[in-house]
């Protein structure tokens, strides 16, 4: 870029009738070159960030691949675990019906059911198997995405 002092020198050299044409040539000629720098500055701004963009939309689509997967994977672990807790609930209804029978039989003997062996262990298992099917579903962690 030229200096002023330069510019001026420049100027008082030029023949007087030509003087104002080569202000405007050299002032011209200055603010292009400083628009061409500018341009060749934004041209590679936008070269970045398109190669930024790209990068970005790479990582997305490969997250994306692996949501998808996620998605499907935790589906049918929930779905294994619906079927899981009819499994329960049909071996909680057989310790109860069996637990129901024992205090029955125990009843018309005219014994505490607590004192045949098993019973208690029976009832404990019991109250753990009617909430299990319910735990495991609240095991799964729920996420809020953007």
């Amino acid at each position: 870029m030229i200096t002023p002092e330069k510019f001026n020198k420049i100027v008082a050299k030029l023949p007087k009738d030509k003087t104002e044409l080569a202000k405007v040539e050299l002032s011209v000629a200055d603010d292009l070159k400083k628009a061409v720098a500018e341009a060749k500055d934004m041209i590679n701004k936008i070269k970045k960030f398109e190669d930024e963009i790209k990068a970005d939309n790479k990582l997305n689509s490969e997250f994306d691949k692996q949501f998808k997967t996620r998605v499907k994977a935790s589906n049918k672990l929930i779905n294994v675990v619906d079927n899981f807790g009819k499994v329960i609930r049909k071996s909680e209804g057989d310790l109860d019906n069996v637990g129901i029978k024992a205090f029955n039989i125990a009843k018309e003997l005219g014994v505490d059911p607590k004192n045949i062996k098993g019973y208690n262990e029976a009832e404990s298992l019991q109250n753990k198997l009617a909430v299990s099917p319910n735990k495991l579903l609240d095991l799964f962690k729920g996420f809020s995405w953007l």
